[in-house]
């Protein structure tokens, strides 16, 4: 396994097989948060490349109507999880795309806790989420 954080163009075209993994993470549509943020066109050139790879994908993005016509070639899965690393905890909605089939029942990413009695973590995971 090798991971990457970088441009997708190098790392896609470096990297592609059939047997390749790409979880691509790029920045929420309409919000200016990032240093490297993406405009209209970039995500529209993000889904061509993804439609031409040899391997599989996995992309998480923000609910929006442009997420779901840019990459309305793929299904599409909602999830919706709760930001923890902020002040204020608040819940959140992503869509998920990828290439191939996705379990229907997704396994559970929140951290096992004590059981009543014992003593509770100073903190759990930065964020969870549920299908």
């Amino acid at each position: 396994m090798q991971l990457e954080a970088s441009s997708y163009q190098p790392i896609l075209s470096r990297y592609d097989r059939p047997t390749t993994f790409f979880y691509c993470d790029p920045p929420y549509v309409g919000i200016k948060a990032y240093q490297h943020n993406f405009d209209d066109e970039q995500f529209e050139q993000l889904a061509i490349a993804l439609r031409r790879l040899k391997g599989r994908f996995l992309l998480s993005i923000n609910d929006c109507d442009q997420a779901r016509r840019w990459f309305a070639a793929w299904p599409c899965r909602e999830i919706s999880f709760v930001y923890t690393s902020t002040r204020r905890v608040r819940p959140f909605r992503e869509l998920i795309f990828s290439n191939y089939t996705l379990p229907s029942q997704p396994a559970a990413l929140t951290p096992d806790l004590p059981e009543k009695g014992h003593e509770e973590p100073a903190s759990i995971a930065a964020h969870t989420y549920v299908a």
